[in-house]
C-alpha cells in the first residue's frame, strides 16, 4: 500500500483517503498485537512495508563508543535476508560519519 495523501481544504495540512486510513490503523493495531520484544522484531518488517513503499526494512540495534569511534551491531531484524549480513558489515563503518549522526554528536 503506497499512502496518498491529499490537502485539507486549501490548507498546507494533509489527509490520508480513507482507504489508506484504515490500513494505518489495521497496522497500528497489528503493531499493539505483539507484546513481547522478539515477536514484535520478528512481525515489523512486514507490517512497516504495507505502508511504507520500499524494497526492503532492516533495524539494527547498535552500541556506540564515541571516545573510541567504534560502533558494534548488537543485533539487527528485515526484510531481506540476503542484505542483512552485508549491511551490518557496512553500516557500522559509516554511522559514525552519517549527516544525521553528525547532526546529534554536535549536541553532545
Amino acid at each position: 500500500m503506497n499512502l496518498r495523501m491529499r490537502a485539507w481544504r486549501g490548507t498546507s495540512l494533509v489527509r490520508l483517503f480513507p482507504k489508506d486510513f484504515d490500513a494505518l490503523q489495521q497496522a497500528i493495531l497489528q503493531l499493539y498485537e505483539y507484546r513481547d520484544w522478539e515477536t514484535f522484531r520478528q512481525a515489523i518488517p512486514a507490517i512497516f512495508l504495507k505502508f511504507i513503499p520500499a524494497d526492503a526494512f532492516w533495524w539494527p540495534e547498535y552500541r556506540v563508543d564515541l571516545a573510541a569511534k567504534q560502533v558494534t551491531v548488537l543485533s539487527f531484524a528485515g526484510s531481506d535476508s540476503s542484505l542483512l549480513e552485508r549491511l551490518s558489515e557496512l553500516a557500522p563503518r559509516q554511522l559514525l560519519n552519517h549527516p544525521s549522526t553528525q547532526y546529534f554528536l554536535k549536541g553532545c
